[in-house]
């Protein structure tokens, strides 16, 4: 299968949010689009098995993304 996901800078940010909440992962907005479609459950990847790299290596630990300051809570 060969394709892309388009996402949003929110659905990036939430990801993120998703991962250090959920997953006690401080992920980098690179790796946090890789998450979105799974997230979204897109029809193309239901029942597949999907393999995803998350990293961190570009986030600043400290103070990982200022933008989930003012972000909308986790939905789940």
């Amino acid at each position: 299968m060969t394709g892309f996901f388009v996402v949003e800078k929110e659905e990036i940010v939430q990801a993120m949010q998703f991962a250090n909440e959920r997953l006690k992962l401080v992920i980098e907005p690179s790796s946090a689009a890789a998450l979105v479609p799974l997230r979204r459950q897109e029809s193309q990847l239901v029942g597949k098995r999907v393999g995803v790299v998350l990293t961190g290596g570009n986030v600043e630990w400290l103070r990982p993304w200022a933008r989930l300051e003012g972000a909308e809570p986790l939905q789940r």
